[in-house]
């Protein structure tokens, strides 16, 4: 007998388990695999040419499966697959909307900064200004996320599932707490080093 369950099953038990429903995340994103790597690809130079860090993007699409269920109205007679092809495209094109207003705003992502100071001599003072801080946050956990995540030399301790497993939190939230603390760290870099935006 075939205990294979349909996506409209893996998405009402991720909707109403009272249990972890990490499992039928994982088998979902396993499942669509292809499709969701396929639109990554597809969108992979627009991504690129708003400075977005595509490393970033792959590691998050357990979310992504996540918060695509969660929107998922059956209802409307559309294929699960239908849905999560949409969504992924518009996941795309507002990451790409966001990081290029960024982009012009600020002028590098943080990532292409940080990446750029740790392979110059010269940088040690700007490294130890950010290292402090970081240091200086008032949220642990956020402090642990940003060092984890950019001044780990450990490639899989950097990662986002595994950064997550590190603080005891969600990928999700790990990403928000990122995003929040590096704006205003960037906004004192900028000011400090006279960096134009």
């Amino acid at each position: 007998m075939d205990n294979k369950k349909t996506d409209l099953e893996l998405i009402n038990l991720i909707k109403t388990s009272s249990a972890d429903p990490s499992d039928y995340i994982s088998e979902l994103s396993t499942r669509h695999g292809a499709l969701i790597n396929s639109v990554y690809k597809t969108f992979t130079p627009v991504l690129r040419a708003s400075g977005i860090f595509l490393g970033d993007v792959y590691e998050d699409k357990i979310n992504v499966v996540y918060e695509s269920v969660k929107s998922f109205d059956p209802s409307f007679k559309t294929k699960y697959t239908t849905h999560l092809f949409n969504y992924l495209r518009y996941q795309c094109l507002n990451l790409a909307k966001a990081a290029s207003v960024e982009h012009r705003n600020y002028g590098q992502n943080f990532k292409s900064i940080i990446k750029e100071m740790l392979n110059k001599d010269s940088s040690d003072e700007i490294i130890s200004w950010i290292k402090d801080e970081v240091n200086s946050l008032d949220d642990d956990v956020t402090k642990q996320i940003l060092l984890l995540r950019f001044f780990s030399y450990n490639k899989e301790e950097s990662k986002w599932k595994n950064i997550s497993l590190k603080v005891g939190t969600t990928p999700q939230n790990c990403i928000a707490k990122k995003k929040k603390a590096i704006e205003q760290i960037k906004r004192n870099l900028y000011t400090k080093y006279g960096i134009k935006s």
